[in-house]
């Protein structure tokens, strides 16, 4: 799944669920964040 449409989904989702968008976002750019700093350092961890 690319990053597109990850955050397409999500904000689908933050729609329908009347989600605080900023705060989940907020939440969502930590964890990519994090997700993208693993698997360019996959060896570390995997």
């Amino acid at each position: 799944m690319s990053l597109k449409q990850y955050y397409s989904i999500l904000a689908i989702a933050a729609f329908i669920f009347d989600i605080d968008n900023r705060l989940l976002f907020v939440v969502l750019e930590k964890k990519l964040k994090d997700y993208k700093w693993i698997s360019q350092n996959d060896n570390v961890y995997l």
